[in-house]
Formats: structure tokens, sequence, C-alpha cells
């Protein structure tokens, strides 16, 4: 694993985490506007047709593809960590999961994975 596929990594890490932020961000709207509408005493059904409306289904699930794209790239990231400190620096799987707070077996589930 060479010093381009981590900075590769860590580019789609940061993509990832932009992309989740501005799906939450969405959501986090329209919940902001349902909570509003509580405060004002609407009628639950009334509540829920708005959230519907403002797209809170799409929006939830939007968050929920962002979260998995996130947390696949975190761990493509870890894994390519692994393999660099193995590879370049000559650690073992030990040393690597005492760096990282890990167990031995994580590190080398992780450094098999990329």
């Amino acid at each position: 694993m060479s010093g381009s596929a981590f900075i590769e990594g860590a580019d789609k890490v940061e993509r990832a985490a932009a992309e989740l932020h501005e799906r939450t961000r969405a959501l986090v709207a329209v919940v902001v506007a349902t909570r509003e509408q509580r405060r004002a005493d609407a009628p639950i059904a009334q509540m829920v047709a708005d959230a519907v409306a403002l797209g809170a289904v799409t929006a939830r699930r939007a968050v929920e593809d962002a979260w998995r794209a996130y947390a696949a790239s975190v761990s493509e990231l870890r894994a390519a960590t692994v393999r660099m400190l193995v590879d370049e620096t000559g650690m073992t799987f030990t040393d690597v999961a005492r760096v990282l707070g890990i167990s031995r077996q994580m590190a080398s589930r992780l450094y098999a994975s990329s």
C-alpha cells in the first residue's frame, strides 16, 4: 500500500463525511420542522403527513446510505493504515494493535482485507 493509496483513502473518508453531514443536515431540517409543529400542538396525523411531504422518508434513507458509505471508507482507510505500518515500517500485528488500540486479530483481519 503506497502513500498515495493512503491519501486517496483519506480523501474518500473526507468526501463520505461531507456527504453524511449534508444528508444528516437535510434530515434534521425535517425533524426540526416537525418538532415546531408539535410545539404548536399540531395533530400527529398532520405532523406525519407534513414530514413525509417534506421528504422525511427519503431523507432518512439517504442518511442511512451515507452512513454506510462513510463507515466503509473508514474501514478501508484503517486497512490501508495497518498495511502501511506492517509493510513500510516492519511493525508486527501486535505492535500495530497496540498503537491503534485494536486487537491483534483485528489488525490481522484489516491487513488481509487491504
